[in-house]
C-alpha cells in the first residue's frame, strides 16, 4: 500500500481505515528483537517498550479522529460548513493528551472494552461549545478550558 497524504488528507475515512489496519498490523506481529543490536539494558528496555508506546499512541490517535469525525457529522447538520471542513478543525482542537484522558474517563464501556464514543453529557456539552465558537467566527477552535482543570 503505498501512501499519499493527500488521500487522507481530504477523506476522514480513509485516514481511519489506514490508522486501523495499522493498528491491526502491529497486533499480529510479534515481538522481535534483534540481539544484536542490543547491547545495554536500556537498550533492551527500549527494545521492548517502543512498540507499546506507538500502540497506544496510535490507539489514541485513532480514538481522536472517531470522535472528530462524529462530531463534524452532528455539527454539519446545524451550521453551513461541511463534515470535512469541520473534521480538521475539531480534529486540531483536540490535543493528545486531552484524546488520551476522554478515552479513559468519557467512553462507554463494553465487555469487550471501550466503545469509542463519549458518554452523552459530555458530547452534547463538547458540541455546544464547538457550535458557539463557529458561530462567532472562529476557526482556530479550542477545546473545553474545563476539561484542563483538576477535578
Amino acid at each position: 500500500m503505498e501512501f499519499k497524504f493527500s488521500d487522507y488528507k481530504n477523506h476522514p475515512n480513509k485516514l481511519i481505515m489506514a490508522k486501523i489496519e495499522k493498528l491491526t498490523k502491529q497486533e499480529k506481529a510479534k515481538l522481535k528483537l534483534n540481539f544484536e543490536r542490543i547491547k545495554t539494558p536500556s537498550q533492551l528496555f527500549d527494545e521492548i517498550e517502543r512498540p507499546w508506546k506507538r500502540k497506544e499512541y496510535l490507539e489514541t490517535s485513532l480514538f481522536r479522529d472517531v470522535i472528530s469525525l462524529d462530531l463534524a457529522k452532528e455539527i454539519s447538520m446545524k451550521t453551513r460548513l461541511t463534515e470535512l471542513q469541520l473534521f480538521k478543525m475539531i480534529r486540531f482542537s483536540i490535543p493528545i493528551e486531552a484524546a488520551k484522558e476522554m478515552m479513559e474517563k468519557y467512553t462507554i464501556p463494553t465487555k469487550e472494552g471501550k466503545l469509542f464514543a463519549l458518554r452523552e453529557p459530555f458530547r452534547t456539552k463538547l458540541i455546544e461549545y464547538y457550535i458557539k465558537q463557529i458561530s462567532e467566527g472562529k476557526t482556530n477552535l479550542e477545546f473545553l478550558k474545563e476539561f484542563y482543570k483538576k477535578e
